[in-house]
């Protein structure tokens, strides 16, 4: 096939359109491009590198604790007059956020003497709205735990419980923060292994788990 003379001048004419207009051949444009993404993604590496400074910088040496483990739990004992319960938090890479078979549902009954202590997820469908087990998936940057203790008595009407936990185990999560909160700070739970609270009959004590890399409660 063969072209004529005007045709095969078009292409030429419609660059050099585009040269007078912008001073620009197509080749130094397309330059241009690369060089405007190349900006970019360093700006983007620059911008990362900062963010890494300022947590060192906010943070010190607690900085380095700032990786979460990929799979942690931590056991949290009740100790009441007539017996132990416990329940149990962590995370893992195979879990999830919602219910899945990592999550056991806390027994619906405790012998009196006891303190039921569990995970409550309200948004949960039953039998999962009260966790004995209650396993996340694994995030490295802010999570928040229910804990509920309830007493159920057998002789006294009232009694102090007693939570503990292994603090190697918090410090295992890899959290900056792990801070027990009930109606305000209770304990650092990476430094301190247990909290005694007064605690009513039939009366439930709503507390919460902050484990946090950003900020201290």
């Amino acid at each position: 096939m063969s072209y004529t003379k005007e045709e095969k001048q078009e292409p030429l004419d419609e660059q050099n359109q585009i040269i007078n207009e912008t001073g620009l051949s197509v080749i130094d444009m397309e330059k241009e491009r690369m060089c405007q993404a190349m900006f970019f993604y360093v700006w983007l590496v620059v911008l990362g590198l900062l963010i890494t400074g300022v947590c060192f910088f906010v943070h010190g040496v607690d900085a380095k604790l700032c990786v979460v483990s990929p799979d942690w739990e931590m056991c949290i004992n009740a100790h009441a007059e007539e017996g132990n319960t416990y329940c149990i938090i962590g995370e893992k890479l195979l879990a999830s956020d919602g219910v899945d078979g990592f999550d056991v549902p806390h027994p619906p009954f405790e012998p009196p003497g006891r303190c039921f202590v569990y995970i409550k997820q309200p948004s949960f469908p039953n039998p999962h709205k009260s966790l004995w087990m209650e396993y996340r998936h694994s995030h490295g940057l802010w999570r928040v735990w229910n804990l509920t203790c309830f007493y159920v008595p057998y002789f006294e009407d009232v009694t102090y419980v007693t939570l503990d936990w292994n603090i190697s185990q918090a410090v295992s999560s890899g959290y900056l923060n792990v801070i027990l909160w009930n109606n305000g700070y209770a304990a650092d739970m990476k430094t301190t292994g247990s909290y005694v609270f007064y605690s009513p009959s039939y009366q439930m004590t709503h507390m919460k788990i902050y484990c946090n890399n950003l900020f201290t409660h």
